[in-house]
C-alpha cells in the first residue's frame, strides 16, 4: 500500500471508490498484513508516534464518538474523520500486539493485559515466562507485587497458556466461575461471561479444576491431556470428555475449527474473529449444527459457504450482517 493512500486516509480525503478499495484490502486476509504494516509504519512516523496513550480509554472514546455519529445530525460525519484517534487504538489489531496497563507495584494494584479490539488475537509473556495468547475482547489481570509468591491471574474471555512447571508456586487461573490450578502445561480456557459454556481444554501436562466464585465442587477435578471440562452456566452442569485438544487453541493462529458445533457458537466465534455484529432473524437457525474450518477466508467467503450448505441467506444493513432462513 503506497504512502499517498495512507496520508489521504489519515486526512480523510479518500474518495468513495478509494474507501471501498481500502476496505476490501483490509478485510482480505491475503493482503491484510501489507495494509496493517503500512498503517503501523505511518502511525510511527506521525505526530502522535511518541505520545503516551491509554488504549482502553481511547478505544472507548472512539466507540462513544461512533455511537454519537449514528444520531441524526444536519451534517453527516464520516467514520474516516475519526481515523487519527482510532488509529492509535487499533495498533493492537494492526500490529497484533497488546496494550499493557501497569498501575503500580503495590499490593492491590493490578496489572492488566487486554486484547482491546474485537477481531484481534494478541500475544504476551508474563513475568514468570508464561506464554500467553488472548482472543478478541479478552482481559487478564494479576498483582505484580505478589507474583513471586503466588502466580494468580484473573481471566474474562479466552486465553491459551503455556506455563513452566514450578511446584512451589502453582499457576492459578480464576475465571469468575471455577478456578484452574496448573503445574506446568499447555491449555486453553474459554470464559466469556456471556457464553453458555465455560470451557477448559488440556493439551499437555495436568490441570486441576477447583471451586470458584460461582461453581462449588464436591471434589477437585483433574484433567489429563486431551480432556476437556465444560461448565454450562445455565444448567449449572459439568461434563468432562475426550477431545482433539489442539483444535481448541487453533484460534491463536487465526483459525477456527468447528466440529458438530451449533450455530449459536459458530456465529459468536465468527463475530469475535472478524470484529463484527451478526443478527439472526429466525431462532431456529441457532439449532443447526455445522462442521467446517475458517482460516484465511474473508467474512464474505464464510457467509457464502454457510448459505451454500445451509438453508439460510444473509444481507448487510448498516454494517450489521443479518441471517435468516431461506424460503
Amino acid at each position: 500500500m503506497d504512502k499517498d493512500t495512507i496520508n489521504k486516509l489519515v486526512k480523510g480525503t479518500l474518495t468513495e471508490l478509494e474507501k471501498e478499495q481500502f476496505h476490501s484490502r483490509f478485510i482480505d486476509t491475503k493482503s491484510e498484513f501489507e495494509v496493517k504494516n503500512a498503517l503501523l509504519q505511518q502511525l510511527e512516523e506521525g505526530d502522535f508516534a511518541h505520545e503516551e496513550a491509554d488504549f482502553e480509554k481511547l478505544f472507548q472514546a472512539v466507540l462513544n464518538r461512533i455511537e454519537e455519529n449514528k444520531k441524526p445530525k444536519a451534517k453527516t460525519v464520516s467514520l474516516f474523520s475519526l481515523i487519527k484517534v482510532a488509529a492509535i487504538v487499533v495498533i493492537s489489531l494492526l500490529a497484533g500486539i497488546m496494550s499493557y496497563h501497569f498501575l503500580g507495584g503495590k499490593h492491590g494494584e493490578m496489572a492488566t493485559v487486554i486484547a482491546a479490539v474485537d477481531g484481534s488475537v494478541s500475544h504476551a509473556t508474563l513475568p514468570d515466562g508464561t506464554n500467553l495468547y488472548l482472543n478478541s475482547g479478552a482481559k487478564l489481570s494479576y498483582d505484580p507485587a505478589s507474583w513471586k509468591k503466588e502466580r494468580v491471574v484473573t481471566l474474562n474471555g479466552e486465553a491459551w497458556f503455556e506455563v513452566d512447571s514450578d511446584p512451589k508456586h502453582p499457576f492459578i487461573v480464576k475465571t469468575g466461575f471455577y478456578d484452574v490450578k496448573v503445574t506446568g502445561t499447555k491449555f486453553n480456557v474459554k470464559a466469556y461471561a456471556d457464553d453458555r459454556d465455560i470451557i477448559t481444554t488440556l493439551e499437555e501436562g495436568i490441570v486441576t479444576i477447583l471451586s470458584g466464585d460461582k461453581v462449588q465442587l464436591q471434589q477437585e477435578i483433574r484433567l489429563n491431556p486431551g480432556e476437556q471440562l465444560v461448565y454450562n452456566q445455565y444448567e449449572q452442569k459439568i461434563r468432562v470428555s475426550k477431545v482433539a485438544a489442539h483444535m481448541y487453541g487453533s484460534w491463536k493462529e487465526r483459525k477456527l475449527i468447528f466440529v458438530n458445533a451449533n450455530m449459536k457458537e459458530v456465529i459468536r466465534d465468527i463475530e469475535r474473529k472478524y470484529g463484527l455484529k451478526i443478527e439472526v432473524k429466525d431462532q431456529e437457525i441457532l439449532q443447526y449444527h455445522y462442521d467446517f474450518t475458517i482460516e484465511h477466508e474473508s467474512i464474505i467467503d464464510v457467509l457464502n459457504m454457510l448459505s451454500e450448505t445451509l438453508p439460510i441467506k444473509y444481507s448487510i444493513k448498516n454494517q450489521v450482517i443479518i441471517i435468516e432462513k431461506r424460503k
